[in-house]
């Protein structure tokens, strides 16, 4: 599966829980800066990819039981984004994966807000995840009323048997003076996981934005030194086409997060990082 939105990181990580003497196989789809880019798009060779319509294929086709988790970022960056501050983007979220295999049957399951999803402010971000038909996650934001929609620090879901717990992370913006908005503090995230815990929940997940920041800010640089003609082989560290990806930490199994605009060279870095990582064990 590659690239569904243009500037955006979807991560599809396939993970196996087992179970005693059997084991399930259960997907969990996950989607971050979509910045309303709805429409298939070209690549840099012309070969068109990405959007809603191909996300909606590829979630038909799922083999496995999945829930969709979105971790923020979605309500902004394009016209039809921007002119509908982030409803359509909403709309989308709400009737993606119709299908049986989908937790919901429809739709999302749960969002965390990305910086850039305050930019219509306190109230257009209010109204806009008022119409969100799953759960709001931070545990990170004080003064937010959504209407209909109550914010949650986290929450569980049974998917095919399977208790996963999901603890929200957000990240502030410029509109969201009228909301405290924290650093994830480790007391906070330790309680979170305890009350999970508590409820026997198989696996949990967190779903947030904070990760995102460092990577992309490792990327700008060297986007910025190859647009300046530097080239030196220690900064080609930071090029995700030589790096592939990054593994996912605390799964029972090998699963590799790779950028959402991986291209062949790439993806071919990313299957080499997975047999390194399979092989470490």
């Amino acid at each position: 599966m590659r690239n569904l939105f243009k500037k955006s990181s979807l991560c599809l990580a396939l993970v196996l829980f087992a179970f005693g003497s059997y084991a399930k196989d259960i997907a969990i789809y996950h989607t971050s800066d979509m910045h309303g880019h709805y429409f298939s798009r070209p690549d840099e060779t012309g070969i068109p990819f990405g959007g809603f319509a191909r996300l909606e294929t590829f979630l038909q086709q799922s083999e496995h039981p999945f829930i969709l988790l979105d971790s923020g970022d979605f309500s902004n960056g394009s016209y039809e984004a921007n002119t509908s501050k982030g409803a359509y983007s909403i709309y989308l979220m709400n009737n993606a994966g119709k299908t049986d295999k989908n937790f919901k049957k429809a739709g999302y399951a749960a969002l965390t807000i990305g910086n850039h999803d305050s930019d219509y402010g306190d109230r257009g971000l209010r109204k806009m995840l008022g119409s969100f038909k799953g759960d709001v996650l931070a545990n990170n934001i004080f003064g937010l009323a959504i209407p209909g929609n109550p914010l949650k620090s986290s929450a569980i879901y049974n998917v095919d048997g399977v208790k996963i717990g999901v603890i929200g992370i957000a990240m502030g913006g410029v509109g969201a003076e009228r909301m405290l908005i924290i650093e994830p503090r480790e007391e906070d995230l330790l309680t979170e996981i305890q009350k999970l815990k508590e409820n026997k929940v198989d696996v949990i997940v967190t779903d947030g934005f904070v990760g995102n920041i460092y990577l992309k800010h490792a990327e700008s640089i060297y986007s910025i030194l190859r647009q300046r003609g530097i080239n030196d082989p220690f900064f080609e560290n930071y090029n995700y086409e030589n790096v592939g990806g990054t593994p996912a930490l605390g799964v029972n199994g090998t699963v590799i997060i790779g950028h959402g605009k991986s291209n062949g060279k790439a993806i071919k870095n990313m299957i080499l990082q997975t047999k390194a990582v399979a092989a470490a064990k």
